[in-house]
């Protein structure tokens, strides 16, 4: 057999800017500050009276962007709508207008983009990303813990007002040389890493999508009667927002417009079946089938614009559970389940958590998120309040459902090379409400494989 491979690298995969909130919808962080309180550049801030002629434009497209520039803001405007509307506003179209931006508002907190204002000079970088934190609903932990103690950190100017998230990560992650990247099953703040390339990246509300790469093989079978295959696709990379808690991906790339430079369509005429190889953590890898030219393929792809479905959390419950080391046959319910923890025992230098559920309790779609959650959001924490680390699981069915053996050991805390202690408490959210969001996305003037 012989292969042939050429692909274009556009984007690194595995280390880009994504995080996965486990606090999710139920964060009860306080609203974000405008400005830090230290190292402020001084700005003006809008008033309610600098929006009210704006609003009662008679230009649509005034009134437009105002409500927009009010949901740009973010939590900042919550004050100025409320102070709008507890005034006796004749204008029905005026109040109808704050209405929705108050609905936007409460929206975007859970779904939507967070918009990040930073006015700092000659800041360090551990102020910055705490500043960051507060305003995407997401604590962003370092790695190594002392990351920001070292000494050779550049201070950093940041001028950012109200934009996305990734704009602002984006930014903030060139001047301080930290990206977020992935970690174990979670994400961390890191040096070094991969900055997003700009032509091949997409924003859109919380989600930033990057074409990965682009491939075509070709393969000459020269045993078993010979033959000949081909495969033209791209990879995608999808990344959410830390705040976003995004519990599944469809499986395929809906294709919309896929052209070459010498005006061949590339989409395929069979549907594409392959799905994504893996997501976890805010960070999802989709695959897109193309069709290669038959005749004078082009150079390069003018365009490609499609769109991919992802299940986003709602709504959680939390679930604690103290002195798990000695605890047996205790039910709790956990998103209408009925969950019977068994008992936590030691294995050798593997602590072992005996649980189990029946699936009859939910339909397919809802057990299928229970399943998930019970392998990536369900934590084992030492009375410190440090993770376990998950080593794995088994699971078996019984007479009456599902029995499932979750593995931990302890970690290492890399700030002081300790090891984490026993095991104490079970923390566990689980997802009780989600959306469907689809998030479309194009690029334009991309590398493409002859």
């Amino acid at each position: 057999m012989i292969v042939i491979m050429r692909s274009y690298t556009i984007a690194a995969a595995c280390a880009l800017l994504g995080v996965q909130s486990l606090a999710g919808a139920q964060s009860t962080k306080p609203a974000p500050a405008t400005l830090p309180a230290t190292q402020a550049v001084a700005t003006t801030r809008p008033s309610a009276d600098s929006f009210l002629p704006r609003l009662a434009s008679d230009v649509w497209q005034d009134r437009q962007r105002a409500a927009d520039d009010l949901v740009r803001m973010g939590e900042d405007a919550r004050p100025i709508v409320k102070q709008l509307l507890a005034r006796s506003l004749g204008d029905i179209d005026v109040r109808t207008r704050l209405e929705t931006v108050r609905s936007l508002l409460d929206e975007n907190r859970i779904l939507g983009p967070s918009y990040i204002t930073i006015h700092l000079k000659d800041a360090d970088p551990k102020t910055v990303f705490e500043e960051v934190s507060r305003q995407c609903y997401s604590d962003l932990k370092p790695f190594p813990d002392n990351l920001f103690d070292q000494k050779d950190l550049p201070k950093v100017s940041v001028d950012i007002d109200r934009q996305p998230f990734w704009t602002a990560m984006s930014q903030i992650s060139e001047k301080t040389g930290i990206d977020l990247q992935q970690y174990n099953e979670g994400v961390r703040l890191m040096r070094g890493g991969f900055r997003v390339t700009s032509a091949y990246s997409a924003i859109q509300g919380p989600f930033l999508v990057v074409a990965n790469s682009i491939t075509r093989t070709q393969t000459e079978m020269l045993a078993n009667g010979g033959g000949s295959s081909s495969e033209f696709c791209m990879q995608l990379v999808v990344y959410s927002e830390p705040k976003l808690h995004v519990l599944s991906s469809s499986s395929t790339v809906k294709i919309d417009v896929a052209v070459d430079n010498a005006g061949n369509s590339l989409i395929p005429t069979a549907p594409d079946n392959r799905g994504y190889y893996g997501g976890a953590s805010g960070i999802w890898n989709l695959y897109s089938q193309l069709k290669f030219p038959d005749k004078k393929p082009g150079t390069r792809i003018a365009r490609f614009k499609g769109s991919a479905d992802f299940v986003v959390q709602t709504k959680s419950q939390q679930i604690q559970i103290p002195d798990i080391v000695g605890i047996k046959e205790v039910t709790r319910v956990v998103a209408d389940i009925p969950v019977v923890f068994h008992e936590m025992k030691k294995n050798g230098e593997i602590w072992e958590l005996r649980l189990s559920a029946n699936p009859q309790a939910l339909g397919p779609g809802r057990w299928n998120q229970f399943n998930q959650s019970v392998q990536s959001n369900l934590q084992v924490v030492d009375n410190a309040g440090q993770i376990l680390d998950h080593r794995g699981m088994r699971s078996r069915g019984t007479g009456n459902g599902i029995e499932f053996t979750l593995l931990f050991a302890k970690s290492m805390r890399p700030s002081d090379a300790r090891s984490s202690g026993d095991p104490a408490k079970v923390l566990w959210e689980i997802s009780t409400g989600s959306k469907e969001i689809n998030v479309p996305f194009e690029f334009k003037d991309l590398p493409m494989p002859r």
